[in-house]
């Protein structure tokens, strides 16, 4: 198999034939033909197959340094990584993780001992950052081999923006729980395991930010702009025959937001850490993660603006549906969701996809029942006959409720705001299409400081990730109920 410098030269010399085209065709002012069109989408094929070919074999040749590495660890019985060793004839008796759950060796343990000058931890960090950037790799494979596309000479300088001469760019990856670090080492990347407690919902989880359009935060950056045409062009009637056509320029702007730093830390003794049966480091570390899930979720749902981030229910422009009613029924505020519904469709031309509602909002709904005390809402158990709505018949505390009102998924979200207006006890029913809502992430990154309280043996642990968010491109695209008929509800007794 050919390396992958060998095929990212090739790649290149195919994308030079398309510059070529490209040139061609602009020194002489003019659009291509279609037989250079035909040439153009060949080569652009063909390159895409060797940057697939290339990627391939650029993960193929990291799995094996990884292996060989872990050979030679095997061999000599060290917890080094000699650079470019073989292991002669040794097998690999285990494939596991430098760090996995319930194993022997802690990671952030590792960080505050790679902080104290031990080489082994440090070792071991640099072997989990080789096993991220596989991992990463990876994926960038899987991402890239499904991307094949005719490009113009826009897209080759945007290939070769994300592929360096070794096979490998910057490149983030948020699938799954692979991720690699943007400006800091790998090994500061926490392992999947303990990455993956950034994603349940112990305390109030993130189901609102979840369910944005989820993007890799760009490096080298504290503020993101994103163009937008506030006015487009116009078609028209042409007069007669030979006259001018209609010819309205279209307008843009920049929707600008800025990029803020959420963080935590807790201090913990040295002891603790060494002495304790219970893996402490672990579980602040989660606790931690989890505490930073629900900060980005209040954040993209009702952050305040003003330098920190503009959550959705603070964007101007939106969609908003007051409901005034002193005695609210389940069919008012279903015409209250029609109209919100209606709002946003006739503004954005497109369909709501989702609603939220605090937990309390959605077990209101489910205790309605029609004239002759059946309920209206009804578990998907046994295939209900002519059920006003299904719901998922499993108990469901947040997230996903399973059931759909109006066509659109519900799910309840704690985070939604529940003391407002003047009694201080009314919730609000978020209604979006939510993938035009742009959440923008770094990975979660930690750190161990035990410089900071040296004297007293204590260590500093902390958890921070950057991120921005907008729901200002298409303001229209959230719509927001509230009003005196989302007062805390009652219950039938």
């Amino acid at each position: 198999m050919k390396k992958s410098k060998e095929l990212l030269a090739q790649r290149d010399g195919v994308l030079a034939h398309i510059e070529t085209i490209a040139q061609r065709a602009a020194a002489e002012e003019r659009e291509l033909n279609a037989e250079e069109v035909g040439q153009r989408d060949e080569f652009a094929a063909e390159a895409g197959r060797l940057s697939a070919r290339a990627i391939s074999a650029k993960t193929e040749e990291k799995a094996a340094k990884v292996k060989r590495a872990a050979e030679a660890r095997e061999a000599t019985g060290t917890g080094d990584l000699p650079a470019g060793s073989v292991g002669g004839n040794v097998v690999v008796k285990s494939s596991e993780r430098t760090y996995f759950k319930g194993g022997p060796v802690s990671y952030m343990n590792d960080l505050v001992g790679k902080a104290m000058g031990d080489s082994g931890a440090s070792a071991r960090l640099q072997r989990h950052a080789q096993e991220i950037a596989v991992d990463a790799e990876a994926a960038r494979q899987r991402i890239e081999a499904g991307s094949a596309r005719a490009w113009d000479p826009y897209f080759i300088k945007q290939v070769r923006a994300g592929m360096s001469a070794s096979g490998v760019g910057e490149f983030q990856a948020r699938t799954g729980d692979l991720s690699i670090a943007t400006n800091v080492g790998g090994e500061f990347v926490p392992p999947a395991y303990l990455t993956a407690e950034y994603i349940p919902f112990a305390r109030a989880g993130r189901v609102f930010a979840d369910s944005c359009n989820q993007q890799d935060l760009p490096p080298g950056t504290m503020s993101l702009n994103i163009p937008k045409v506030t006015s487009g062009t116009a078609t028209a009637t042409q007069a007669t025959q030979n006259t001018a056509v209609q010819d309205t320029a279209l307008a843009t702007a920049f929707v600008t937001f800025p990029v803020v730093t959420v963080a935590g830390a807790q201090t913990l003794s040295l002891q603790l850490l060494e002495r304790s049966p219970i893996p402490f480091d672990d579980l602040t570390f989660k606790d931690l993660a989890l505490d930073l899930a629900q900060r980005v979720d209040l954040k993209a749902l009702a952050g305040p603006g003003s330098g920190d981030v503009t959550g959705a229910i603070n964007t101007g422009s939106i969609v908003n549906t007051t409901w005034t009613q002193a005695s609210p029924t389940v069919t008012g505020l279903y015409g209250q969701i029609a109209k919100t519904k209606a709002g946003i469709a006739s503004a954005r031309f497109l369909p709501a996809t989702h609603a939220f509602v605090t937990p309390n909002r959605w077990e209101w709904l489910e205790q309605q029942v029609d004239t002759t005390g059946r309920p209206l809402i009804l578990p998907a158990d046994h295939s209900p006959y002519n059920a006003v709505q299904v719901a998922d018949s499993a108990a469901v505390a947040e997230g996903a409720t399973g059931g759909r009102v109006m066509g659109l998924n519900v799910f309840q979200d704690y985070n939604i705001p529940a003391n407002l207006g003047s009694g201080t006890n009314q919730d609000v029913i978020v209604i979006t299409k939510a993938d035009d809502l742009y959440l923008y992430e770094s990975p979660v990154i930690a750190r161990a400081l035990p410089q900071t309280y040296g004297n007293q043996l204590t260590v500093l642990l902390q958890v921070y990730e950057y991120l921005a968010f907008t729901a200002a491109r298409y303001p229209v695209s959230v719509g927001v109920i509230g009003g005196t008929g989302l007062v805390a509800p009652t219950f039938a007794s």
